[in-house]
């Protein structure tokens, strides 16, 4: 896979989480997707991930995701990146996190997701009420 290549799945990807796209999303991600949160200890299938995603998304509106870094892997590319967000009480949130993912076939077959508990603990507790 050329830089050209995993570049374009990272942009397509930020902009998925920018848009809450969820069409893209599903062409992004390759049936066999594990996706794993680190921080959380939780692991999920492509079907979940996906119910995962819509059901967060629709509690966050002006989504902006900053870039800090990007390299390419032996297997795909890792990301360092904050992501900012409003949350249903109209309070901002900023999650700095790390993800790393793994492609197959020009698609998203692996993610490992480390963030910052700390940072996603207000938006947490806003949707637990």
């Amino acid at each position: 896979m050329t830089i050209e290549d995993w570049t374009r799945i990272a942009d397509r990807f930020v902009r998925v989480l920018e848009t809450g796209d969820v069409a893209d999303l599903e062409r992004l991600y390759h049936p066999d997707l594990r996706f794993t949160v680190r921080t959380a200890g939780t692991a999920m299938g492509r079907d979940d991930a996906l119910a995962n995603f819509r059901q967060t998304w629709t509690l966050l509106q002006d989504v902006a995701v900053e870039v800090v870094s990007r390299q390419a892997t032996t297997s795909g590319f890792l990301v360092q990146q904050v992501l900012n967000a409003t949350g249903p009480s109209g309070q901002r949130v900023q999650v700095p996190m790390c993800m790393i993912f793994t492609l197959r076939a020009g698609l998203i077959v692996g993610i490992d997701e480390y963030f910052d508990s700390a940072a996603v603990a207000p938006l947490l507790d806003e949707v637990a009420t």
